[in-house]
């Protein structure tokens, strides 16, 4: 009796260490693919990233250009003024000698005006109207 109690307990015991060894093969393989889902994941993010760096880049590069273009913009836009200036300055020197008062009081109005026309847009609404403007500058010098 006492031999087939142990013999009971033995087996018991080897019944136990089986599902033992069992669940602990179960927890080293979904140990094993939750690692590796979250490898998975890893490189997933990783690409993402250099995905979003490659686009931040582009985004980098296109600013500074529009950036350039920006200021190549207000270079020309600062040109135009000055030659819209210079064609006011022109129209109102001649209707001053023409019969202006002489006092010079319009070159503040002039300068008042032409700081408003800053803010908005060019003088110009067509391309002939510079080019009249030229001809006038042309024709002065």
């Amino acid at each position: 009796e006492a031999l087939d109690r142990s013999e009971k307990m033995l087996e018991q015991d080897a019944a136990k260490f089986d599902l033992f060894l069992k669940k602990n093969d179960k927890d080293a393989h979904d140990a094993f693919m939750a690692a590796n889902r979250e490898i998975k994941k890893k490189q997933e993010k990783i690409e993402e990233l250099k995905k979003l760096t490659i686009e931040a880049s582009k985004i980098e590069s296109e600013i500074s250009k529009l950036n350039d273009r920006l200021f190549e913009c207000e270079k020309y836009k600062t040109f135009l003024l000055e030659v819209a200036e210079d064609a006011r300055g022109t129209d109102n020197n001649e209707s001053q000698a023409a019969g202006g008062d002489g006092e010079g009081n319009d070159d503040d109005e002039n300068d008042a005006t032409a700081k408003e026309d800053d803010d908005e847009i060019l003088p110009f609404t067509e391309p002939r109207q510079l080019m009249g403007v030229f001809a006038q500058q042309e024709e002065a010098n």
